[in-house]
């Protein structure tokens, strides 16, 4: 029984998105009287989700409107077996006999733009010789074909 109210808790910042989802841009004053709650509470909940980029506000004269900003749906990264498939094929159809060493050559771009964030962690742990770790990682990196 505790278990299905905890599912079906609403708080009023719930209750503000699914208003502004179904209301669109809206001046907050009505937004606040529509909703039951003080002008200066609501306030305070649109500067954090401005702040969070969850909603965005516009002023008209000196009245604000305040609206949800869309959010980007986010991709699950590839997976490397996928995106190489991927990067061969363009390559193939473009520049097929230097698909191999673009290839190579862009996995090695990638792996150095990476150096800074390897050395500071091999620091964080305390790792000695950190060049030829690095001289290691990358031979091995560059040997997935």
């Amino acid at each position: 029984m505790a278990e299905q109210r905890i599912q079906n808790l609403e708080t009023d910042v719930d209750k503000l998105m699914e208003y502004l989802k179904e209301h669109g841009k809206s001046d907050l004053k009505k937004v606040a009287r529509d909703l039951g709650v003080e002008e200066s509470v609501i306030q305070s909940w649109v500067d954090f989700l401005v702040e969070e980029k969850v909603l965005g506000v516009e002023y008209s004269l000196t009245k604000p409107y305040i609206f949800l900003l869309k959010t980007k749906k986010t991709k699950h990264p590839k997976k490397l077996d996928e995106y190489k498939k991927e990067f061969k094929y363009k390559a193939d159809k473009k520049v097929p006999e230097k698909t191999a060493y673009l290839w190579k050559s862009h996995v090695m771009e990638v792996l150095e733009r990476k150096k800074d964030f390897f050395y500071d962690e091999a620091r964080r742990r305390g790792f000695a010789d950190i060049d030829s770790l690095w001289d290691e990682y990358k031979k091995k990196v560059g040997e997935v074909e």
